[in-house]
């Protein structure tokens, strides 16, 4: 025989609770469902390198999330960003910063960005911030190189650069 299977989440939900907002939280439920299936295309398409239907899926995803999800806004804008839309990465990549300051990749991000821009003082700023909550990733350092020549500190660049490589080994 079969034996015992067991019931269908939803199903379950539905008989378990029963009330005014069980519809509601099915709809949340499936537009959650949506967002990650519209950031999984995004991921398809960013792994193939095509920055264009990238943005696109992402933004669908956004559409059912909203703006405030470092995850993706984090790709969104790392999508811009290889695109080069520069001040539509840094205005993505602002959004959800308030609410999740500590998020290493917005600030990373957000620091190339406005490096891009040509807002070098700004980008320190968020380069820094990363640094401060992960002072292991060479990405950081080489970015917040770029940072230090571009403001004409060529000391602290060459420091970044030689932390850089040594984390790098």
């Amino acid at each position: 025989g079969q034996g015992y299977r067991p019931m269908d989440a939803d199903f379950q939900t539905r008989l378990l609770f029963k009330g005014k907002d069980t519809e509601a939280d099915e709809l949340a439920g499936i537009k959650i469902d949506r967002a990650r299936e519209f950031v999984w295309l995004g991921d398809r398409m960013r792994l193939r390198e095509r920055w264009e239907a990238a943005i696109k899926e992402y933004g669908k995803a956004t559409l059912h999330v909203g703006d405030k999800s470092p995850l993706v806004q984090g790709k969104l804008g790392f999508a811009l960003l290889k695109a080069g839309r520069y001040a539509e990465a840094a205005d993505e990549l602002t959004k959800p910063l308030a609410d999740n300051p500590r998020h290493v990749v917005l600030h990373v991000y957000l620091g190339q960005a406005l490096l891009k821009l040509g807002r070098a003082a700004e980008a320190r700023e968020h380069l820094e911030e990363a640094l401060t909550i992960n002072p292991f990733d060479p990405d950081v350092h080489e970015a917040l190189a770029t940072v230090y020549e571009a403001l004409g500190e060529r000391e602290k660049a060459a420091e970044e650069r030689r932390f850089q490589k040594l984390i790098s080994q």
